[in-house]
């Protein structure tokens, strides 16, 4: 599970798939930080939260994207800027 928010916004969950080793997150608002957290899980229960991560989007345009590529020991983030 991948749990993010904006700044003064509410969590959101998004469930990917268990083999998955990065993950893009769409429609998130330009210029703006957010802080994303991973869990794993499985039919046992969830894991621990690894460490909250702060990522920002660029500027000004009508599309950004959060590149989200995860480890065993790490989360890492990239941003994706595209104008329309």
């Amino acid at each position: 599970m991948i749990n993010y928010k904006r700044d003064h916004g509410d969590w959101e969950e998004m469930q990917i798939e268990a083999k998955a080793n990065s993950h893009t997150l769409h429609n998130l608002w330009c210029g703006t930080r957010y802080q994303l957290y991973i869990t794993a899980f499985n039919k046992i229960g969830t894991g621990l939260p690894c460490d909250i991560v702060n990522a920002y989007t660029k500027g000004s345009g009508t599309v950004n994207h959060l590149y989200v590529s995860f480890g065993v020991n790490y989360v890492a983030f990239s941003t994706v800027k595209a104008k329309y």
